[in-house]
C-alpha cells in the first residue's frame, strides 16, 4: 500500500512543484503521475474538459527527499483554500537548516508561529529542529515545560534559545 499526500492548485501546480524542488535538495518534479498515468508524462486537459483550455496540465508530481507529493490544478475557481488543517513537517539537523527552509519557504512574515508559516500558495509548513524532538521526548517534565514555553512564543525556532531553556535551573 501507498499513501501520497495531494495538493490541489488552480493553474500553479507546476510552478509550486517546480519551486518547493528547487527549496528542498534531492528532489525533482518528475511530471509522471504515476497516481493515474502508468505511461509517463504530465496529464492534460482535452478539448471537452472547459473551464481549462485544452492543453493545460491537470496533473504533475515531484518528489521531496524520499516524500511523492502529487500535484492538481483543479477545474475553475474552487470555493476552497489551503489551511492549517493539513501541513507538512520539515525536520531539520540544525538552526542553518531551519533558517534556509523557513526563510525560503515563508510568504507572509505575520503567518509564522510557533515554527508554523505559509508559503506563496498558502501551504502550510512547520520547520522543527531535531534537537527540539529530542528535548521534548527525553527530559524531565520542568524541561519540557519550559522549552514549551519558549517555543510558544517563537515565529521561527531557534534551537540556542531552546537549549538554554532546556538547561536552565528551575
Amino acid at each position: 500500500m501507498k499513501m501520497v499526500p495531494h495538493l490541489w492548485f488552480d493553474s500553479q501546480a507546476v510552478a509550486a512543484a517546480e519551486f518547493y524542488a528547487e527549496v528542498f535538495s534531492d528532489s525533482a518534479v518528475n511530471h509522471t503521475t504515476r497516481l493515474l498515468n502508468t505511461h509517463g508524462g504530465l496529464i492534460h486537459y482535452g478539448e471537452s474538459q472547459p473551464p481549462h483550455q485544452a492543453g493545460t496540465v491537470m496533473f504533475n508530481d515531484l518528489t521531496l527527499g524520499k516524500m511523492w507529493l502529487a500535484m492538481l490544478d483543479g477545474p475553475g475557481s474552487r470555493d476552497f483554500t489551503f489551511n492549517e488543517g493539513a501541513s507538512l513537517i520539515v525536520y531539520c539537523d540544525d538552526q542553518a537548516e531551519v533558517d534556509q527552509y523557513w526563510d525560503s519557504l515563508i510568504a507572509d512574515p505575520a503567518s509564522g508561529q510557533c515554527g508554523w508559516l505559509k508559503d506563496a500558495w498558502g501551504v502550510s509548513w512547520q520547520v522543527v529542529p531535531d534537537a527540539m524532538q529530542d528535548m521534548l521526548y527525553d527530559s524531565i517534565p520542568a524541561q519540557i515545560e519550559r522549552v514549551m514555553r519558549v517555543a510558544l512564543t517563537q515565529e521561527k525556532f531557534d534551537i540556542a534559545e531552546q537549549t538554554a531553556a532546556h538547561l536552565a535551573d528551575d
